[in-house]
């Protein structure tokens, strides 16, 4: 599962009430409206999650 960088952590250690554009590589099929293949959302969850501790506003983006 992916996380956030410690590196990127000690650096931008203040993210409390800030607005975080995060783009989101989904790239995924769609049948009937649901996605073939969760991989790469369940993966974005847990850098979303991070975020979301660290108090950040959260904008993401992708497309498909």
């Amino acid at each position: 599962m992916a996380t956030l960088d410690p590196y990127f952590i000690q650096i931008n250690h203040s993210l409390e009430g800030k607005r975080v554009v995060v783009r989101l590589d989904i790239n995924t099929a769609f049948i009937h409206g649901a996605p073939t293949d969760t991989a790469r959302i369940d993966a974005a969850i847990a850098t979303l999650k991070d975020l979301s501790l660290m108090g950040a506003k959260i904008i993401a983006l992708s497309h498909y």
